[in-house]
């Protein structure tokens, strides 16, 4: 199965810095730099949990002034060293208010990786076949409350074969079944998408209305 660590970085050289990209308002560039200030975010987490050294403070703006080649050759070494030092580590790292495994630290470097990665590319850029892993819908639900949100409505989320996810009130659950005013049937892959705050268009997504309150019998 690819990697989608290693599908993202790949990408990078493929898009031109100017170019707008699907995650709203950021250039090529900027998601760019984006990519290279959480990874190195992460990597002086996992150093600091390891060593106890003194976690550098890492700036956004610092790598968006670097030139474009330089910024591909930025993210490519930072997130290569996320891998390396999460592989030593058998504690856990506090990033960004949340505490991290060593193993979740590199998945959701992974979902980071492959959400990115569509933003720069669309469909054509990464396999649907990573999209759909398992472990990133789990990773979102696991991130709960950072998941841009459906306003008011609770929207039953529902992919063959797979958990339903309740989407409410910026927040994600496992529950199968769940009362919800909207269901939308999907594919696990544009089910992450949509987690995520994207609006994928390559598939239709099938939305059924529900009276508030009612409840449909779990696919699984």
């Amino acid at each position: 199965m690819q990697h989608s660590l290693s599908v993202a970085l790949a990408a990078l050289p493929l898009v031109a810095p100017t170019a707008r990209t699907a995650c709203a308002g950021w250039t090529a560039h900027e998601l760019r730099a984006h990519l290279a200030a959480g990874a190195s975010e992460r990597a002086a987490a996992v150093e600091h949990a390891v060593t106890g050294t003194a976690r550098p403070r890492v700036r956004y703006e610092e790598f968006l002034a670097l030139p474009d080649d330089r910024l591909r050759a930025a993210v490519v070494l930072q997130a290569r060293r996320v891998e390396r030092l999460a592989r030593c580590a058998n504690g856990s790292a506090l990033v960004g208010g949340t505490r991290f495994s060593a193993a979740r630290l590199l998945t959701h470097q992974n979902s980071e990786a492959a959400i990115h990665c569509w933003d720069l590319l669309g469909a054509d850029g990464i396999n649907d076949a990573v999209l759909a892993r398992p472990e990133l819908t789990e990773h979102a639900v696991f991130l709960g409350d950072v998941l841009p949100g459906p306003g008011t409505a609770r929207v039953l989320l529902r992919s063959p074969g797979r958990a339903d996810v309740l989407w409410h009130g910026g927040r994600a659950e496992f529950a199968d079944g769940a009362s919800a005013n909207v269901v939308l049937d999907t594919d696990p892959a544009q089910r992450l998408l949509l987690l995520w705050g994207r609006r994928p268009t390559a598939r239709p997504v099938r939305p059924r209305g529900l009276d508030h309150g009612s409840r449909e019998p779990s696919s699984g």
